[in-house]
Parts: C-alpha cells; structure tokens; sequence
C-alpha cells in the first residue's frame, strides 16, 4: 500500500512523540535513582556520650531519668509517673549508696557500702517534717568487728541485736532509751542485766 507523504508525515510525529515519552520516563527513573543513592547512609551512633548532666523526658515534659556528676559525687534518679516516687543510685568518695524514695524527703528504703562494711535500713515512711521527734527505722550493719540489728529513733539506735567473735547480745531499751534490758552470751557464759530509768543497775545475775 501507497502512503501519501501527509500520511508518513503523520506517522513520523506519532513515533516521534512515543520515542519522547519513553525518553522523559527513563531519564525520570535514572534521577530518582541517582537522588537515592545521593542521599547520606544513617550515621553511626555515638560511642561516648559526654556531659555534666542527662535528662530523660517524659510524656509530659517532665525529667524522667537523671544522670548526673557534681563535685562530691555522681548520681541517677528514676522517677515515677507520680514524681515523688524514685530510685536513686549515689556514687560518693569512699561511699556508695541506694535509696528507694517516698518523695523528695523521705527514702523508705536504702543501702550504703562504705570502708568499713555496709548498711541496709527501712525506715517507717514519715518525712522529717512528720515525725520530727520520734522518726523510726530498722537498719542492719555488718563490719570486721561483727554485724547488728538497730531500732533507730530520731537517727539514735536504741534498741538492737548484735553477733561478733565473742558472742552475741541483745539490748532492750524501753522509749528515750531511760531503762535497758541487757542479754549477752559470750565463751565467758552468759549474763543478764536489767538497769531503770535513772540508770542504775537494778538486777544484774550473774553479780560481779
């Protein structure tokens, strides 16, 4: 079959415009690609993090977790959703110490490992603000020398149960440590004493 010339004209602009469309659709995937592999991989993440103090947010702005170092020692805190609640872990000169926290004032739990040996208490949960004369814990000791039970008043141990090398003792102490039931074993053997209110010895077995 004879075409006219308008005919090959006609069908020449038709594969001209095919021919285009292929070329704007090749050079289009070719840009994407090169935009991708231009783009910068994930970088590493940091090996060593450096500053005085971290904050961990929480959903409400809050800090959350606290990281910190200051001069006489470094600590972390985890707070709760309520912010009173905490963990907090202290690291001191010669001295590192837990406390399990009530609210700002008020650690119901806690333990310190010194020098010299360690220390765990559990306090009754008031705040120095209410109980200010009659504020109580628990605390158990351990040392070279022995370890011990202490019923802590106001920050003084009243009564306690102690173990050493020599033996074991109780001592009984009535409020205001005014009176003292004392019970001690030793190699020697045992002995019990009892002393009143104004501290005199008033049954002592076996005598002196």
């Amino acid at each position: 079959m004879t075409l006219s010339l308008e005919q090959r004209l006609e069908l020449l602009e038709k594969s001209n415009r095919r021919w285009k469309a292929l070329s704007v659709g090749l050079l289009a995937c070719i840009g994407a690609g090169l935009l991708i592999a231009a783009q910068p991989a994930t970088p590493a993440p940091a090996e060593i993090l450096q500053a005085k103090r971290i904050e961990v947010i929480d959903p409400q702005g809050h800090p959350s977790i606290v990281l910190q170092a200051k001069e006489d020692g470094s600590s972390i805190a985890v707070w709760g959703p309520d912010h009173q609640h905490a963990a907090v872990l202290v690291g001191q000169q010669k001295k590192s110490a837990l406390m399990l926290m009530k609210n700002n004032q008020t650690p119901e739990v806690f333990a310190e490992a010194v020098d010299t040996g360690g220390e765990i208490g559990v306090t009754d949960g008031r705040s120095p603000a209410e109980a200010a004369s009659d504020r109580a814990a628990l605390n158990i000791s351990g040392g070279p020398h022995g370890f011990a039970i202490f019923h802590v008043v106001n920050g003084r141990p009243e009564s306690r149960l102690s173990f050493s090398k020599n033996g074991g003792g109780l001592e009984l102490r009535t409020p205001g440590s005014k009176a003292v039931t004392r019970v001690i074993g030793a190699e020697t053997g045992g002995h019990l004493q009892i002393v009143n209110g104004d501290g005199q010895v008033v049954w002592d077995a076996p005598t002196k």
